[in-house]
């Protein structure tokens, strides 16, 4: 219902192919169901729909986490730039592609308005919950899910724990597949420990 649309250019050769032999844009969503895991491999496409669809497998994802949304407004002396969605894309790299531009360039956060995907309140969601929790709350807790429980009035009994690399585009390659292993039974919630270096660039879109 929106009066906007949002473009982009694919970096797999294979996909590239693909709208090159179409010769016409391709409209395409994630392949994932609404609200759930996104896919970042073949197998996790097969896994979320069965095999009555049909699957171009170009390897796993080189990014594994969605692309970066933005929305421009220009004017004759600046560009205005909101970011409706975090992604690998950051304020350094568009600002290096529109030095061309000469203009002066502003950057802001997205509103409460939800613009593009990403922005609802439950979005790539794993099969059972995920709490993220500060470093420092959980070193004081004594590492007790019991103090999670008793914070946030749950009953959770069986977590995993999401571990990734302190890299963080290595992270983003391995969020969605931990993701999914982390849901298996006889799990009931994620836990995820947030460090202190995980607050800055390319963190902000794996923590959103």
């Amino acid at each position: 219902g929106l009066d906007t649309v949002a473009i982009r250019i694919p970096k797999h050769p294979v996909a590239i192919e693909i709208i090159q032999q179409l010769g016409e844009p391709v409209a395409a969503p994630s392949a994932n169901k609404f609200g759930k895991t996104s896919p970042s491999e073949a197998n996790h496409v097969r896994q979320e729909f069965g095999e009555s669809i049909f699957v171009v497998d170009g390897g796993a994802c080189e990014v594994g986490i969605e692309s970066t949304i933005i929305k421009v407004e220009e004017s004759d002396i600046a560009i205005d730039i909101k970011f409706l969605r975090y992604g690998f894309i950051g304020e350094k790299e568009i600002r290096e592609a529109l030095k061309v531009q000469k203009k002066s360039i502003q950057f802001s956060k997205a509103e409460s308005k939800i613009e593009a995907p990403g922005q609802i309140k439950h979005h790539y969601m794993p099969a059972i919950p995920l709490i993220m929790i500060e470093s420092s709350f959980w070193k004081k807790s004594g590492e007790s899910l019991q103090a999670i429980n008793q914070k946030l009035n749950t009953h959770f009994l069986n977590p995993s724990f999401l571990q990734l690399s302190e890299r963080p585009e290595q992270a983003a390659r391995e969020l969605y597949g931990r993701l999914r292993t982390c849901s298996v039974q006889p799990h009931d919630v994620i836990l995820f420990i947030k460090e202190d270096f995980q607050n800055d660039g390319f963190w902000n879109a794996i923590l959103d």
